[in-house]
């Protein structure tokens, strides 16, 4: 059986979790399954390559490096997968770039298809653009099977059209070994695009609202923001304007275990879900004490015995944060027990068993 993984990225920094997740099965799998291949373009290579989550001497991973056209990465993808003579192509991402692929793929029926819907938009039923629908919609009906991070996309009005098709995914998971404990600094971690769906702003309005009502409770500690995107110069705008330059720092990394190893409290402020969010398991994985968002599926991840969770204001998220930091010492039972809970629920052996199957029942 030869697989191949698709996905065409532009960068890790502040986002990237299905991408992430992907590689790292890929890499989890490649070794017991000879007839396994990552299909990529050159710039989400190197920033693999940067970040370590791949292996410059991989020859399973195959990239395309004769610029950025997207016409002619379609052309080569098609290529590759008549070259390699794929049994099954999986589509990590549904992605306006690779329509051209997606129309090539719908003429060749004897090649079997699993699509992954890692949209919290698509797999909540929340608000997609028209474009997105339709791109979707096809692939589904060429699909063999759809692969759903998210339970409850069968019940959406999309899924329901396709729930003979639906599988759902048992776990997410991360890097156990790059993500642990290290030694814990007073820092208050967030990592995430900038954009509104992730409420970054929340932060800076609650720390400002903790630095009135609380002076003196702040000292020592660092808020180290993750990130970037649209919302980067208004964030950096009220940060100066409310006097927190000292406070705050915002930051891109290749890789944001050099943070999170450290950080003793994670912030995941996503307005429709934070399930399963790479970021907020690899803050886990590191021994963080979890501020979340109470929304879509956030429960399956963050227990009560690790996390609070919020509604989406200001002054929850500046209460939540007030009783961690006059609790050092539940702060550390609760890193504690965060680690404890994705070493024993989100390690990656059980996905990686589930995706063998699916990829052999597509073929089926």
């Amino acid at each position: 059986m030869k697989i191949i993984l698709i996905l065409r990225g532009s960068t890790l920094k502040g986002g990237g979790g299905a991408e992430r997740r992907f590689t790292r099965l890929f890499n989890y799998l490649y070794h017991k399954e000879d007839e396994l291949f990552l299909l990529i373009n050159k710039k989400l290579y190197l920033e693999l390559i940067n970040s370590g989550l791949i292996d410059i001497n991989n020859t399973n991973v195959i990239y395309y490096d004769r610029g950025d056209s997207i016409i002619k990465f379609n052309l080569w993808l098609i290529k590759m997968v008549r070259i390699l003579r794929a049994d099954v192509i999986h589509l990590v991402l549904i992605q306006r770039s690779l329509i051209p692929f997606y129309f090539w793929l719908m003429l060749k029926r004897k090649i079997s298809v699993v699509t992954t819907v890692a949209s919290s938009g698509l797999g909540l039923g929340g608000k997609i653009n028209i474009t997105q629908k339709i791109i979707a919609y096809l692939l589904f009906i060429r699909s063999n099977l759809i692969d759903s991070l998210y339970p409850s996309f069968p019940n959406t009005k999309l899924g329901a059209k396709f729930s003979s098709k639906i599988t759902i995914t048992p776990n997410s998971f991360t890097d156990l070994d790059l993500y642990r404990p290290g030694e814990k600094r007073q820092v208050i971690a967030f990592c995430g695009r900038l954009i509104p769906e992730k409420n970054p702003h929340l932060i800076v309005e609650a720390i400002k609202l903790i630095n009135e009502r609380n002076p003196g409770l702040l000292d020592g500690w660092k808020i180290i923001i993750l990130g970037y995107g649209p919302l980067e110069t208004k964030l950096r705008i009220k940060i100066e304007q409310y006097g927190l330059k000292k406070l705050f720092s915002i930051e891109r990394k290749w890789s944001s275990h050099t943070v999170l190893n450290e950080s003793m409290i994670f912030l995941s402020l996503q307005s429709t879900d934070n399930y399963p969010s790479q970021s907020l398991l690899e803050a886990m994985a590191s021994g963080n004490a979890i501020v979340a968002s109470d929304a879509g599926h956030t429960r399956l991840l963050v227990k009560e015995t690790f996390g609070k969770l919020i509604d989406l204001t200001q002054t929850s998220l500046a209460k939540a944060i007030e009783e961690l930091l006059e609790n050092k010492e539940e702060i550390r039972l609760m890193g504690i027990k965060a680690r404890n809970y994705i070493t024993e629920y989100n390690n990656i052996n059980l996905s990686a068993k589930y995706f063998l199957e699916i990829w052999s029942r597509a073929m089926n």
